[in-house]
């Protein structure tokens, strides 16, 4: 297992409080993105527009292509087998997957083209939280839901209060 040495990552903590105390530039966003950064240079950035989104674009088609690629397979097993009950548990994992999927996706692509607008600086950052914090909570609760036993215990938990 690799172990960093300690003075890298003493030098990480420091950077990380002392950008942290520094004054967000106006512009950049809730996080640091690529995007941000290009617009504080100071150079033409055509060349790097247009090599992030050929880059985002072929990232996020081969990702869409993964789950359509694995949807497809799941919906000829299930062709296949005509059984009412795999029909089911199919049905419903893929729903809670592709409803957390299409948060997360969806909030990406609106990070994305909202770069673009520059006047909408406080839309991206509503975005910006709803894609790390909230696509990032919702997966392990549609899971977690979906259990059994997790569930009754929230019902009687819900039952107990007034």
């Amino acid at each position: 297992m690799f172990r960093p040495p300690l003075y890298l990552v003493a030098v990480l903590l420091w950077l990380t409080v002392e950008t942290d105390s520094l004054p967000a530039p106006s512009g950049v966003g809730l996080s640091c993105s690529n995007a941000g950064l290009f617009k504080l240079s100071c150079q033409n950035t055509f060349v790097n527009n247009v090599y992030g989104l050929l880059f985002t674009v072929l990232l996020l088609g081969g990702s869409i292509g993964t789950v359509l690629l694995s949807y497809g397979k799941i919906t000829v097993v299930c062709v296949k087998s005509r059984s009412a009950s795999l029909n089911h548990k199919a049905l419903q994992t893929v729903s809670t997957h592709l409803s957390a999927y299409s948060l997360f996706l969806g909030s990406s692509l609106l990070i994305i083209v909202l770069h673009r607008f520059p006047h909408l600086g406080q839309e991206r950052m509503y975005i910006s939280v709803v894609h790390h914090v909230v696509s990032g909570a919702i997966n392990p609760l549609i899971y977690g839901l979906r259990s059994h036993d997790i569930r009754r215990q929230l019902r009687t938990l819900l039952r107990k209060v007034p």
